[in-house]
């Protein structure tokens, strides 16, 4: 997901009809995730903790890929928008990877799960965003 960041406006470019409905799709293009996982992220917690946190990890791998798939194939700005919205509803891999860590983790080790899983995070996107503009 991080991957393609860099080179969202060039595409959005040559998608767009408009200028403004490229300074919009812009803007909107990194937004919608953000978006997505403010207005889920809850829920999905609730359902993680009636149905298990393994569980919610899946879905988030496959809410992803099946995205990250659908955007390799749309070439409508707006599909192109929603898609991303969805990436954000569906992914939210993190909070449900720390909870099952929480969850089969000695207590003693937790601090150190938690290290891990933030710089794991950090290092993706700072290599993804690296990765991808080159």
């Amino acid at each position: 997901m991080e991957m393609s960041g860099p080179f969202w406006p060039v595409h959005l470019r040559g998608l767009a009809s408009s200028e403004s409905v490229f300074s919009f799709a812009s803007i909107a293009v990194y937004v919608g995730p953000m978006l997505g996982i403010m207005l889920t992220s809850a829920f999905w917690g609730r359902i993680g903790d009636r149905y298990g946190h393994k569980l919610m990890m899946i879905r988030a791998l496959a809410g992803l890929s099946l995205t990250q798939l659908g955007l390799a194939f749309f070439s409508d700005i707006w599909v192109i928008l929603v898609l991303r919205f969805l990436q954000g509803a569906f992914a939210g891999y993190i909070a449900p990877a720390q909870a099952y860590g929480v969850s089969i983790e000695a207590p003693s080790r937790r601090a150190r799960l938690f290290a891990i899983l933030q710089i794991s995070t950090n290092v993706g996107s700072l290599l993804g965003a690296v990765v991808g503009g080159l």
